[in-house]
């Protein structure tokens, strides 16, 4: 059975960095379908799968509050050959440390150009997209849905039992104050409501990506 590949597809499988034929097993980068604006950049992650048998393409936008937000998700076999796809793809896939990386680097080539002399709202607005807003009382929606690509990532680096101890670990430093493993169990159970993570199946490890992870946040 043939493969359908997207024209996005077949553009992160021809990509390699300086030196490489192809993508490696977990490798990624960050590509521009137009021009790097907010509206015409369209920029996408082209990846493959740590195992090395899936393209991996993440479409991104720029929220209004100025983050990058994945828009959509391709996931198909990285040659011609038909494969079934189960969740356990999605769980190894380092979603989360992908997006922080594009964030990085698109941020950085955006200051980069202004530094040239290019300098427009846009661009400014590219450049200053890293920064993270401060949270109130009300825990904002992109905390939880960041809180569900850390769990996916702790997961797909097969970390199981002590998931939330890890998580309540890079709460606490991020936060600068403690976080216990129960206020992490009850932020995951939020982020599930969500439809940020996939429920828990009792006597089965592991957790897919909610239905809501890839769209875009309300604030």
């Amino acid at each position: 059975m043939p493969v359908h590949r997207s024209k996005h597809g077949n553009i992160a499988r021809a990509t390699a960095p300086p030196g490489q034929q192809q993508l490696r097993p977990g490798q990624m980068v960050v590509l521009f379908g137009g021009a790097a604006t907010p509206d015409d950049a369209e920029p996408f992650i082209a990846a493959r799968s740590p195992d090395g048998g899936w393209c991996v393409v993440v479409h991104l936008r720029l929220s209004e509050r100025g983050a990058f937000y994945q828009r959509d998700l391709e996931v198909t076999p990285w040659d011609d050959i038909y494969t079934p796809m189960s969740t356990r793809v999605l769980r190894q896939l380092p979603l989360g440390q992908w997006l922080t990386d594009a964030h990085k680097w698109i941020a950085d080539r955006a200051s980069t150009r202004m530094a040239d002399g290019q300098v427009s709202r846009e661009l400014q607005r590219l450049a200053s997209s890293r920064r993270v807003p401060a949270s109130g009382r009300r825990r904002p929606q992109w905390d939880y849905r960041r809180l569900a690509l850390e769990y996916l990532d702790l997961q797909a680096k097969d970390v199981g039992r002590g998931i939330r101890l890890e998580l309540a670990a890079i709460e606490s430093r991020r936060q600068r104050r403690p976080v216990t493993d129960s206020m992490v169990l009850s932020a995951l159970t939020v982020a599930t409501r969500k439809g940020f993570l996939g429920p828990g199946t009792r006597g089965r490890a592991g957790r897919a990506p909610g239905p809501n992870l890839f769209v875009e946040p309300e604030d």
